[in-house]
């Protein structure tokens, strides 16, 4: 079923353009329009669902990682990354997908570290989860 007013629903039905560079059954994978870095890229579902990845069973959780595998390891051969960044985000768009950021040298990865958090700090965090 697709969601009528989904961005992603409208590119995976050929409504709007993209640049699609990799497909199966269920994904395809396109350039981000707006990259960070030479071949950003979305895995997307064919089908809608909501963009939460948690809310996913394992079993489709399963599905695009090894697709997003299959993926990562196109970017990596074809464009030189030394690894692919995998991030599930979907705050902008409500339907699931997969970013995909290669990597290509020290520095031009988008995770960056933070201000040392402090032991206090960490402890704290620490009980909160363990709090069951």
């Amino acid at each position: 079923m697709v969601e009528n007013a989904c961005v992603f629903c409208k590119i995976v039905n050929g409504e709007i353009p993209a640049k699609k560079f990799w497909e199966d059954k269920d994904f395809i994978a396109i350039l981000d329009i707006r990259p960070n870095m030479k071949g950003q890229s979305l895995l997307i579902p064919k089908v809608h669902t909501e963009s939460k990845f948690s809310a996913q069973s394992d079993e489709d959780l399963a599905k695009i990682m090894s697709a997003a595998k299959k993926v990562a390891n196109l970017l990596e051969k074809t464009l030189g990354a030394k690894r692919v960044l995998l991030v599930f985000e979907g705050l902008d768009v409500n339907h699931l997908h997969a970013k995909l950021f290669p990597y290509y040298e020290h520095g031009t990865g988008i995770t960056r570290l933070g201000p040392p958090a402090s032991k206090e700090e960490l402890e704290e965090v620490r009980k909160l989860l363990t709090k069951q």
